[in-house]
């Protein structure tokens, strides 16, 4: 009875170890606070602020995410989707000239309103390592001439990618804006 009941403890014990693990245990997280943000993460990861974004890193710069936004110029077109479509092909095309390869393009979506969201994946090599990434734009137009962007980009070694992803989406919506004057864009 003894071995058994040692063999059930082993077992329960190595079931909330690896539960923990694999649901991205939040005992090491933290409030971090900056110049207008504040964000909640593993304790050693780190970020730069500005009043028109964020980039937060892991320590081993393998894991990161950067998210800027602001004002534009709108991109011409005959409809505000045709603009926001045509705006989101040239920041993918940007990436693809920086070494991406789509994997996968999402479909402008409308989040109500002129406000739309693309959200598509991709692979790149960085320090001669394959990395995955998220790529995320949103486009709002306030009329015909000054429209608003936003782009977050998350990124994580290749393997591993889909846990990797959801610790760094907590981490994003654990993202709270303090800054002057720009609208952040509906999760």
């Amino acid at each position: 009875m003894k071995r058994f009941g040692a063999v059930l403890t082993g077992l329960v014990l190595a079931c909330v170890v690896l539960g923990s693990a694999a649901s991205g245990s939040f005992a090491a997280d933290r409030v971090h606070t900056g110049s207008f943000w504040s964000w909640t993460g593993p304790s050693d990861w780190d970020a730069v602020y500005s009043k028109q974004g964020i980039t937060v890193i892991s320590p081993s710069d393998n894991q990161f995410i950067d998210w800027g936004f602001g004002p534009t110029l709108c991109t011409p077109g005959n409809s505000v989707r045709q603009s926001a479509t045509r705006f989101m092909n040239a920041q993918r095309r940007f990436l693809i000239q920086n070494g991406a390869n789509f994997t996968s393009v999402g479909r402008v979506g409308n989040l109500g309103g002129d406000y739309f969201r693309q959200t598509s994946r991709y692979r790149a090599r960085a320090g001669g390592k394959s990395v995955s990434g998220q790529f995320v734009v949103d486009y709002n137009s306030y009329d015909a001439t000054y429209c608003y962007q936003s782009r977050r980009l998350m990124v994580a070694p290749a393997r591993g990618f889909a846990a990797n992803l959801r610790k760094l989406n907590r981490i994003y919506h654990s993202m709270a804006y303090r800054g002057p004057g720009t609208i952040e864009p509906p999760r």
